[in-house]
């Protein structure tokens, strides 16, 4: 497969053919390799960086909403255990969050 020079390579231009020996070929192609899996592995770092971030603000959204629908509940008279084994979460956060919402 030809070597690709990834876009982020700047290099001096070439001003002879005499410069252009199978050895220097060789060095340029290990050299963009090289940038290549750089860039490679820093795009999947900012993908991943990216989906975290998604995943927390999805994973406040529903905490929020948990909350929410917690409190409501508690006014309605439902137990905290009942509440907690329903959403998946110890009895003492539903205790924390009746407490943070009387403030």
């Amino acid at each position: 497969m030809p070597a690709r020079k990834p876009q982020s390579v700047i290099e001096e231009p070439i001003t002879s053919f005499d410069q252009i020996t199978p050895e220097f070929l060789a060095e340029k192609e290990r050299q963009w390799d090289d940038v290549r899996l750089k860039e490679l592995a820093l795009n999947n770092l900012k993908k991943l960086g990216q989906d975290t971030q998604k995943a927390k603000r999805e994973y406040n959204s529903l905490e929020n909403e948990s909350k929410l629908r917690a409190i409501r509940a508690l006014n309605l008279g439902y137990d905290k255990r009942e509440l907690a084994e329903a959403l998946g979460v110890p009895t003492q956060t539903i205790t924390k969050w009746a407490k943070e919402s009387n403030k």
